[in-house]
Order: structure tokens, then C-alpha cells, then sequence
């Protein structure tokens, strides 16, 4: 909805999100901080600081922004299509409302596009156009976009005058489209994330907020470590869950002992945080830094070498070939092996050996015996801790018999 008004007491912000988070503050149009709308209440702590983004960025079109002081910039990605209502308010560190204005761009066909289009903003073409403004004095503002298709992209500038403001709400009020909020899953790592009170203010009465973070790559996980931590210890809580949703319960955690560091388990590597206070009493509230996880080094077997093959051996039975035999030294290369259990041989031979007894990166079994019968010799070499960490070699040495059966008669002929 569009409002058009000269008087402005604003707030400005840096999108600190997942529910209620922290990014790094992005005053400039080329590099937007990922945010995303949901049913459920999202706070974002805000920038109390900034050169005006007419000045920053003096080739976008304001529109009704007659001032921009304090410039967050934001960009939004369509999940789902349709149209999208959503609800913004702003407060200060008392959880008193104050001013918020912003401006809409779009629709882009991509973030790439998006961020192209900076200093072209609202004037048609690669810097699309202006779908929403308001620079109205209210703490509360709508925002809505129309016929939304799925991977468009827009772009929100939101801007203030108040300088101890600390955060805003944002909520999704109607609308059939939905949002991809695994944008900013992954944008904590190295992040402290606050309560809703920020970093010195107390949280408010009746909140009830929920934060997932996730692992920068796929296969990660996350560690959450607690710096701050008090609140009502009747009624006041923080749970912290496995993955993705509340299906999961870690812990549950209140009053003013520090919650223990905690890693996820889970398939995904991500942990959600809700946190909910009653009606009165408030506190200082929490602090976590977010530590991103890389992903375990995967065992992996890269070749096997047979070595220093003998001869063939009778077994001490010239005239019996069944027996004959011969010796290879067989050298298994691997990486990242795992730190317990063992590395089996098998297949055309057996053997095996504790990981604790080998090399970092190579071990050679020795004199492991196959039979002299002119096949090729065919192993395989698996690590029992990590079953998918296997290979085969079956171009081993063919090495033929050396035995010659003796004649014996058949019906009056020698064989």
C-alpha cells in the first residue's frame, strides 16, 4: 500500500534474520542481506547508522521516500507463487513502536538480476519498477506484492531516522504465496544471534519466537554456544531442537545458568531455537554465536596395488596342481580414514589389520597367498567403520601352475 507524507520519525535496520537472528549490516544495494516472510512473527534487529541510499545509491528511484537515511537493503525470493501480504512493525529497546519506511522493488528473474539492477532501482527495464513505498510516520507498515511467481525475486529497502530503535517485526498476513527461507539458513555462521531485546535490551512480554540456523554446506552441521543468558526462571524458556522443526527436543532451559554448547545430530545439521515469555517479569534475555561445521572428510580407498609377486609354489606336491600357490605384498592408498575398526582384505584372499596400526594415507599387507592357476589375482579392500569406503582390484598377477600331475592308466592308455 502506498502512503505518500512529509513528517517521518523512522527507524532503519540491518536484517539480523531466521526468525529472529543476525546478519551483517548491508547499507548498500549491491549486497543485500536475505530475508523471508513467515505466519510466524520474524524479528530483525535493525541499522542505527548509514549515509542516506540517495547518496549511497544515487541512481535508484526513491519514490516516496523523500529521505533514506539509515539504509538496509534486503532481497526476497518467491517459493511458491501468488500474491503475499505481509505486516511490518518497528520498536525501540523498551519495545515501544517507532517509525519504519520502506520501498519495494521488482519483480527480477533471479538474485543476480537483482543485484545487477542496483542503481537502476524503480525505473523500468534491468532495475524493474517500484511495487510498494510508504513514508508514513507509523510504527506499522504493509507490504504486498501481486501475482508472485515462483524464483522471482525482489528487493526491500527499509529506512529510519530513530537511532535507538533496535528491531522490527515481519509477518506474513494473507496471500497464497510462500517464501524460500533456506535463504537465510544459511547466512548465521559466525553470527551471534539476541533475543528480540538485542544485544542490551530486555526481551518483551508475550514473545514467542522460533529461530532454525543451518549449516553453510550440505553435510554440515551447526554448533550453537551460549555468551548471555537470563531470564524468568518459572516461566520463561528456551528450547533448543534437532533439525529442522520441533519434532526433536535437545533441552528446554531457563533462569540464568548458561545452557551448555550444543551440535546438531541431525540428518540436515541444523538446530531451530524457540524461545516464549509470559505475561510479566522480563530479563536480560540470550546471546549465542552460531559455528558452522564442515562436513566430515569422507574415507575414500584410491587404489590398490599388487607388489613383489613370487613365483610359483608346489606346495612341496609336484604332481598336484590344486595346491600350487604364489605370494604378493598388496599396497591399499586411502584418505581420511576412519579412527576405528579395521581394513579387511577379501574376495580372492583374507586379511585384515586394526586402524590403529596403520599408516595415515598407505598400508602394505605382505605375503598374502593366491593360487598359482593362471587367473588373475582380485581383491578387495573395505574399512569395517565405514562400509561404503571400499574398492576392488581384480587385475592382480596371473601366475600358472608349476605342478605336473603324474601318468596313471586308463583302460590300457597313459594319461
Amino acid at each position: 500500500m502506498l502512503h505518500r507524507t512529509t513528517f517521518h520519525l523512522a527507524i532503519v535496520l540491518l536484517l539480523l534474520i531466521i526468525f529472529e537472528s543476525g546478519f551483517s549490516q548491508n547499507t548498500n544495494c549491491n549486497d543485500p542481506d536475505p530475508f523471508c516472510a513467515s505466519y510466524t512473527s520474524q524479528s530483525f534487529n535493525i541499522n542505527a547508522s548509514g549515509v542516506d541510499a540517495s547518496v549511497t545509491n544515487p541512481g535508484n528511484n526513491y519514490d516516496c521516500l523523500l529521505s533514506s537515511p539509515r539504509p538496509s537493503w534486503f532481497y526476497l525470493e518467491i517459493q511458491n507463487g501468488g500474491n503475499l501480504d505481509m505486516h511490518m512493525t518497528g520498536y525501540d529497546v523498551t519495545n515501544s513502536p517507532v517509525d519504519v519506511d520502506f520501498i519495494l522493488y521488482g519483480p527480477f528473474s533471479n538474485l543476480a538480476n537483482a543485484i545487477a539492477g542496483c542503481n537502476n532501482y524503480g525505473n523500468g527495464g534491468t532495475g524493474a519498477n517500484v511495487l510498494d513505498c510508504s513514508y508514513s510516520p507509523s510504527p506499522d507498515e504493509d507490504i504486498n506484492i501481486t501475482g508472485a511467481v515462483s524464483g522471482q525475486v525482489y528487493i526491500l529497502l527499509v529506512t529510519g531516522y530513530s537511532i535507538i530503535s533496535n528491531n522490527y517485526t515481519l509477518i506474513q498476513t494473507g496471500g497464497t504465496a510462500t517464501t524460500n527461507c533456506s535463504i537465510i539458513n544459511t547466512g548465521n555462521c559466525g553470527e551471534t544471534i539476541y533475543d528480540t531485546g538485542g544485544a542490551a535490551g530486555n526481551y518483551p512480554n508475550n514473545a514467542n519466537t522460533s529461530t532454525t540456523v543451518c549449516p553453510a554446506v550440505a553435510g554440515g552441521t551447526v554448533t550453537i554456544n551460549f555468551t548471555a543468558f537470563d531470564m524468568e526462571a518459572c516461566c520463561d524458556f528456551l528450547n533448543v531442537y534437532n533439525g529442522t522443526g520441533t519434532g526433536s527436543l535437545i533441552g528446554s532451559y531457563s533462569g540464568s545458568s548458561l545452557p551448555p554448547s550444543i551440535t546438531s545430530t541431525a540428518p540436515d545439521g541444523c538446530l531451530t531455537i524457540t524461545f516464549s515469555s509470559d505475561f510479566s517479569i522480563t530479563g536480560a534475555g540470550y546471546a549465542y554465536s552460531v559455528i558452522c561445521n564442515a562436513p566430515p572428510a569422507v574415507c575414500n580407498i584410491s587404489s590398490i596395488l599388487f607388489v613383489n609377486a613370487s613365483s610359483c609354489n608346489n606346495n612341496g606336491t609336484p604332481s598336484n596342481p590344486a595346491d600350487d600357490y604364489f605370494t604378493v605384498d598388496i599396497i591399499v592408498n586411502y584418505t581420511n580414514k576412519p579412527a576405528t575398526g579395521t581394513l579387511n582384505l577379501s574376495g580372492g584372499a583374507s586379511a585384515s589389520v586394526a586402524v590403529g596400526s596403520i599408516g595415515a594415507s598407505s598400508y602394505t599387507f605382505t605375503g598374502i597367498v593366491f593360487p598359482a592357476n593362471g587367473t588373475a589375482a582380485s581383491v578387495t579392500a573395505t574399512f569395517s567403520a565405514s562400509a561404503t569406503c571400499t574398492l576392488t582390484n581384480s587385475s592382480g598377477p596371473a601366475v600358472s601352475s608349476c605342478s605336473t600331475p603324474l601318468c596313471t592308466p586308463n583302460n590300457g592308455t597313459w594319461n
